[in-house]
């Protein structure tokens, strides 16, 4: 009986934990799907400047953009880096005209 009910309480414990690791990645595909969406649908073009980029743990990038003499720094991940672009170093990317936090970079496949 005891065997049982460690069998099954370590089967509830990844059970929760896989769980819990799926809905994150869920959450975040269904965040990066609406924002893609959002640009695609009403989008405009804006050079950028590179503040900050993440080599590691899903390469990420900060960039700070103006849109209606109003600055904007936000961050967004990177696929690619075929210009060999780093920090310092300006940088295209797309915004939402409805919503100008939500953009997609050069350096990124949905670009």
């Amino acid at each position: 009986m005891d065997r049982f009910k460690l069998v099954f309480c370590n089967i509830l414990i990844a059970s929760i934990v896989f769980g819990g690791l799926y809905w994150i990645w869920k959450t975040g595909e269904n965040e990066r799907a609406i924002k893609i969406e959002a640009v695609n649908r009403n989008d405009r073009y804006v050079k950028g400047l590179i503040t900050k980029m993440f080599y590691y743990k899903g390469r990420s990038i900060r960039v700070k953009y103006t849109v209606d003499n109003k600055e904007y720094e936000n961050s967004g991940g990177w696929s690619k880096n075929p210009n060999n672009v780093h920090e310092g170093d300006s940088i295209w990317l797309r915004y939402a005209i409805e919503d100008p936090n939500l953009f997609i970079t050069e350096l990124e496949n949905d670009y």
